[in-house]
């Protein structure tokens, strides 16, 4: 179960974001291989 807490988290920000909740405000690079991660405010207003 934990390790589907990613995925799980994506959903939910992807749901938030189209709605309008939260957007996407940038991108973090790794330290080391990997793709950047995805950096997220949530509206509150």
């Amino acid at each position: 179960m934990a390790e589907d807490a990613p995925r799980y988290a994506r959903r939910i920000l992807n749901s938030l974001t189209e709605q309008g909740l939260a957007e996407m405000i940038g991108e973090e690079a790794p330290a080391s291989k990997g793709r950047p991660r995805n950096i997220y405010r949530v509206l509150t207003e």
